[in-house]
């Protein structure tokens, strides 16, 4: 994932006045954006970069004769299936958009693009990531032992634990009390959470 505060969109085209267009729309968003002509230095740049969205050329051009933009849009499938990839096409065969999608492609656009419907496709797959990002980290938060953030199975922890679900359900104001370091702010940041 890149920073919270600014999603990262990736245009990988072989054609640079595309992707000088697309950067051009793209910059009102106020996203980070990072625009790569060939797939080796989009793959070397993933040791520095985690894109939230991909839009990838079809059509792009493979001088290993990879397969392009489809060879991309496995790769990346394997690497991170959530990732949404935005495929863009030159060519408005359906049998191609077909193929794509059914590859694991998010979205498609065909070429030339409109402007809205470029930054309207992009903000929507960012969000989708973004929250399916939230919810699995809620689905692992959920999953822990214990009761936000405080571990334990014991039985005095389940009492605990039953008491802060009281207490957090209710206006009362909470005195916390106990000795240095045995857990008084992460019961208050508990009940604070709830």
């Amino acid at each position: 994932m890149s920073t919270p505060e600014t999603p990262t969109v990736v245009l990988l085209d072989d054609d640079p006045h595309f992707t000088a267009l697309a950067q051009r729309i793209l910059s009102t968003t106020g996203y980070r954006i990072e625009v790569f002509n060939d797939a080796e230095s989009f793959s070397r740049s993933l040791v520095r970069l985690v894109p939230d969205v991909v839009c990838l050329d079809l059509q792009l051009s493979s001088g290993d004769g990879g397969g392009g933009g489809m060879s991309v849009l496995a790769s990346l499938q394997t690497m991170n299936p959530a990732l949404p990839v935005v495929m863009l096409t030159g060519i408005d065969r359906s049998d191609l958009i077909v193929a794509a999608m059914r590859a694991g492609a998010y979205d498609y656009l065909v070429k030339p693009v409109q402007a809205e419907k470029l930054i309207a496709t992009v903000r929507h797959s960012v969000g989708q990531f973004r929250m399916k990002l939230r919810l699995e980290a809620y689905e692992r938060e959920a999953e822990r032992p214990g009761y936000s953030g405080m571990l334990g199975r014991s039985r005095p922890m389940r009492e605990l634990f039953q008491q802060l679900e009281r207490v957090s359900r209710s206006d009362a104001t909470v005195l916390i009390r106990g000795e240095v370091g045995c857990g008084k702010t992460l019961v208050a940041k508990a009940i604070h959470d709830r």
